[in-house]
């Protein structure tokens, strides 16, 4: 539906952001970019009000760059308007299971930029006018927090109109990089004015180095194996080092416990955190992520450039594993104790999945055998608190006390049991009666022995002894 526009530095730390990307796709087709957005992208897609209200575009709409559900979400919009399939590649999605999914310490909540930079390529543009080519675009690096400074001419980081000095939104109404969104005026800074730089020839800030070497790894990580990659190097480093994960986060400056949930949990490691470690362990994104080991498929209609997707084909399991997930499948429906499917899978090394796919009859009689030992350990669970109600009854009459309602449920609860389950209450009134039936014999000492026993389930008047009459209803 819309321009196959062929993004800026893919697979390059100078990478463009989706933002970047999608305000340069609205100025090919001549619309701003929020009525690009509402009225054009999302058009057919239903459940887009979204992406398309005013509350989006001024507090959500850093995270399509990030690596949550709108990221997620307009890049597949993008990419089936486009026909690409690599638009994914611009945000930080690859790096889902290693970065935590609600973007903590990711992306800046405003938009921002390289003087320098955006008045090198406005003046490339300008150049090139006759060409059509458009030069200005902003990069990926620039929207995460930590990255003070541009590696390419070491300015620190603007967010401010130079005229006007107010932030400017991720997702302006212009599509024009250079102009702001309040005042219209130019944040290119005029000539002659001075910038803060660093020292010539000075290394990047770590953030911004590791930053930028994730963001060239977007295009050849495999997204479904970083987090465990990221803990087999983590440990294998350390243990390399002879010292353990506390003493290791106290060197970076990390809480000594800060390491726990992503070996215990599995949870995110924001991006600060990730700088530290890499710091201490003195390795870089690539040593851990890299280098490249899968192929890389192109976009036969972006002009030979590659698109970014990863392709992974699932490990081919041979016959003899097949056949063994046949015997222990066999075996485990007549087992006494059966394991479960996971159980077996594992032993295999091989998924459920692939277990219920090829032996399907054979999962299901495992079923049936898990469901048929529940049920028989549910009956022997229901007889034995019966059993436990009538002794508690028959305990408490032969020690003279009246097995009240309280007193039995207190005793039959410590053993697991309770009176508010309808069978062990219809066996606590069957022992009420044959306990009653029992003392009929006995002397008139004991206490209720006038007590008189209604039947389950049946009302029985109560009469007033006044007038004879039946005013009332006992059960």
């Amino acid at each position: 539906m819309l321009f196959c526009l062929d993004p800026i530095g893919l697979g390059t730390p100078q990478c463009e952001g989706l933002t970047s990307y999608l305000m340069r796709l609205a100025r090919e087709h001549s619309l701003p970019v929020r009525r690009f957005v509402s009225r054009l992208l999302f058009s057919q897609v239903a459940d887009a009000r979204p992406q398309c209200d005013a509350k989006f575009f001024r507090h959500y709409a850093a995270t399509i760059n990030g690596v949550g559900s709108y990221a997620q979400r307009f890049a597949q919009v993008m990419n089936d308007a486009t026909g690409r399939t690599d638009l994914e590649s611009l945000t930080f999605r690859p790096w889902r299971q290693l970065l935590p999914s609600n973007g903590t310490e990711l992306t800046s909540s405003w938009r921002r930029w390289c003087p320098e930079c955006l008045a090198t390529d406005d003046d490339e543009e300008s150049a090139d006018a006759s060409a059509s080519v458009s030069a200005s675009y902003l990069r990926l690096a620039w929207s995460i927090v930590s990255v003070q400074n541009c590696s390419r001419h070491g300015v620190p980081l603007a967010d401010r109109c130079p005229r006007c000095s107010r932030r400017q939104p991720t997702i302006p109404r212009s599509t024009d990089f250079v102009q702001c969104d309040s005042c219209r005026g130019s944040l290119i800074l005029p000539a002659g004015q001075p910038f803060i730089t660093t020292a010539s020839g000075a290394t990047p800030a770590l953030p911004l180095a590791v930053a930028e070497q994730l963001i060239a790894l977007n295009v050849s990580i495999n997204p479904g194996g970083v987090h465990q990659r990221w803990i087999d190097t983590v440990s294998a480093r350390i243990a390399d080092m002879g010292c353990d994960r506390a003493t290791l986060c106290r060197r970076v400056g990390l809480n000594p416990r800060a390491m726990n949930p992503w070996f215990n949990r599995g949870t995110g490691v924001c991006i600060h955190s990730l700088t530290k470690v890499l710091s201490g362990l003195q390795m870089s994104a690539f040593d851990v992520f890299g280098p490249t080991v899968l192929p890389v498929r192109h976009n036969p209609r972006s002009g030979g450039t590659p698109s970014g997707e990863v392709t992974s084909r699932r490990e081919h399991h041979s016959l003899e594993v097949r056949a063994q997930a046949a015997c222990l499948l066999d075996q485990a429906a007549i087992a006494e104790k059966p394991p479960k499917l996971r159980d077996i899978a594992a032993m295999l090394g091989t998924s459920t999945g692939f277990v219920r796919y090829r032996h399907p009859e054979k999962v299901a009689r495992l079923r049936h055998r898990h469901v048929e030992i529940q049920r028989a350990a549910r009956q022997a669970r229901v007889e034995r608190h019966r059993l436990e109600v009538a002794a508690a009854v028959e305990r408490l009459r032969a020690s003279g006390v009246f097995p009240g309602r309280k007193l039995v449920e207190a005793a039959v609860r410590a053993r697991g049991a309770s009176l508010i389950d309808p069978q062990n209450y219809i066996a606590y009134r069957s022992a009420l009666r044959t306990a009653h039936g029992d003392s009929g014999a006995e002397s008139s000492s004991t206490r209720n022995e006038d007590f008189s026993f209604p039947k389950a389930g049946r009302l029985t008047p109560f009469v007033d002894q006044s007038d004879g009459h039946a005013t009332g209803m006992i059960d």
